[in-house]
């Protein structure tokens, strides 16, 4: 099942994240949203309206990393993401 991540190269939980799914062999598309106007409004597009980050913009966090899946699921867990990507 493919799977898009959005964050951040600068940030510690992204990198940890590629880190993970490459030692498990877990194919990945990374956007990194600094890259340029378009692709921070991508995120930003989902970030505002996703019930989701509720939480996470409450405590004044950016919501990285950030997983969407080909099917249009979406989540900020990377227990979910990988529990998802090894069950199917």
């Amino acid at each position: 099942m493919k799977v898009t991540i959005y964050g951040m190269h600068k940030c510690i939980n992204c990198r940890e994240t590629m880190e993970l799914f490459d030692s498990k062999k877990i194919s990945y598309d990374f956007i990194e949203i600094t890259d340029s106007t378009t692709t921070m409004k991508e995120f930003l597009k989902y970030r505002d309206n996703e019930k989701l980050f509720e939480e996470v913009k409450k405590e004044n966090k950016i919501g990285i990393p950030f997983f969407v899946f080909e099917d249009g699921f979406k989540t900020l867990d990377i227990d979910k993401a990988i529990n998802l990507i090894e069950n199917n």
